[in-house]
């Protein structure tokens, strides 16, 4: 092994490597994610008008040469390098070293980065950023085998270290997705590693801060909730994945809306005036998003605040509430009975001030309720208690000579109610007049009379026609 000369930068512990890939790999990663942030913030777009829109989004061109300037390397190591971090940093591909240099060559975009690094990168001064890239992967030059100055005939004696690990795992969730980021179902999860250097070992995750497990196949998590997933993979050569922790918002629950009405309550579900409809939807997972609601053939509307339900008749009301998730609510339909108006009512029968023998009075009058409908009437008489009538008439038995009061009361079905009243007067019965004919007894006697007379005026005259025969003898 060639031997290293002057001053060395930093001794390195050989005999714990892997400890020394973790802490240089979580160094990499923290470079990496500082300079995606550089580039997404970065101005430089003056080559476009000298070199023309490069075929790359301009953000991963920049990316590209800050990763260049921030490790000291060659446009070909520069690629290699990027071939290797590509999923750390984000690139959907990575550029040909000609292209680099083509939107680097002459535009003073290398010194305008380095100027940018020198002031916000003092953080990660300490970070040991010799590194060289070959087919392997990713190589640290350190202390024991690399002269900080890069001595050139040193190269052969390297210590090779994957400080970062060419393992990258994904995780691809199926379910039903909702809004916001939620899903209304439950998640499969599906984990997939990759290494180009030596190949996966094993993947591991946890669900929910619970007892690490190795991968086997797709998993499914449930439960509404939002849930942690933590994986990572292991390559062959024992080198660890930084741990990933990624987040599942589950919501399969549809929110619930309570219908509150508020106005006079009458009989057999109906409100006697106008209503007030509140309506609120409660959601324990994403919360509530919009209530929507419909009265009758209306417009579908989106619930804000209070609304009245003003005219009389049956009103349908359909209400629905959404969540932050996408659920939709089962539509709920109630019925909104409204009646405001009193049946109206007319008294036919006693006439009133007209006059009526005594006995029995019969009483008339006509209901009528065009929305509700009529539900039952009651008759008194002179502030007695009310007889209930289901008909239109009721007979007063026995009514005594004098003045009276009738009241008729009729109720429809949502308890609004008419009263009519009528005063009459009740005279007594007049005498029976005289006999205007002979009474029996005497027509037969006067009958038998004359029978008798003429029976004895035959008598006489037969008599008187045998006398004057005995004579002549």
């Amino acid at each position: 092994m060639a031997k290293s000369t002057g001053k060395v930068r930093r001794r390195i512990d050989r005999r714990n490597w892997t400890k020394y890939n973790r802490w240089q790999s979580e160094e990499v990663r923290l470079a990496c994610l500082f300079l995606k942030t550089l580039a997404e913030s970065s101005t430089i777009h003056d080559w476009e008008r000298r070199r023309g829109r490069p075929r790359i989004p301009r953000r991963e061109l920049v990316l590209c040469l800050l990763v260049r300037s921030y490790f000291h390397l060659s446009f070909r190591r520069t690629v290699g390098l990027l071939k290797l971090l590509q999923p750390t940093l984000g690139l959907a591909r990575v550029s040909h070293f000609n292209t680099l240099q083509k939107y680097n060559r002459g535009d003073g975009i290398t010194r305008t980065l380095e100027d940018l690094l020198a002031e916000a990168a003092h953080r990660f001064s300490a970070v040991e950023k010799t590194l060289a890239v070959e087919a392997t992967g990713l190589v640290l030059f350190g202390s024991g085998a690399w002269r900080a100055n890069h001595d050139p005939e040193a190269r052969r004696d390297f210590a090779k270290v994957h400080v970062l690990s060419g393992t990258a795992t994904t995780a691809t969730l199926t379910g039903t997705p909702g809004a916001a980021g939620w899903f209304t179902s439950a998640v499969a999860v599906t984990l997939t590693a990759i290494d180009a250097t030596s190949g996966v070992s094993m993947t591991v995750y946890a669900i929910d801060g619970g007892q690490a497990q190795p991968y086997a196949g797709p998993f499914l998590i449930s439960g509404d909730g939002t849930h942690s997933l933590i994986f990572s993979s292991i390559d062959a050569a024992g080198n660890p994945e930084l741990t990933q922790e990624i987040f599942l918002q589950i919501d399969t629950t549809p929110p619930a809306t309570t219908i509150d009405i508020s106005g006079t309550a009458g009989t057999n579900g109906w409100w006697r005036s106008a209503v007030s409809v509140t309506l609120t939807a409660t959601d324990a997972e994403s919360g509530v998003a919009m209530i929507h609601y419909r009265l009758d053939s209306g417009q579908l509307t989106d619930y804000a605040a209070p609304f009245n339900v003003l005219l009389d008749g049956v009103h349908t009301l359909e209400v629905f509430a959404e969540d932050n998730a996408g659920n939709l609510e089962p539509l709920q339909t109630v019925e909104v009975k409204v009646d405001r108006t009193a049946p109206t009512l007319i008294l036919t029968e006693p006439v009133s001030e007209s006059n009526v023998t005594e006995g029995d009075v019969t009483v008339r009058w006509s209901p009528a309720d065009t929305t509700s409908g009529v539900g039952a009437c009651t008759v008194s008489l002179d502030g007695d208690p009310p007889a209930a009538t289901t008909g239109t008439s009721h007979t007063l038995s026995d009514v005594a000579v004098g003045t009276h009061t009738v009241t008729v009361v009729c109720t429809d079905v949502a308890g609004n109610s008419a009263e009519q009243s009528s005063t009459f007067h009740v005279r007594a019965a007049p005498p029976p007049p005289p006999p205007t004919g002979l009474h029996p007894a005497i027509a037969v006697a006067i009958i038998a009379a004359v029978v008798l007379a003429l029976g004895i005026i035959a008598l006489l005259k037969g008599r008187k026609k045998k006398e004057p025969e005995e004579k002549d003898e």
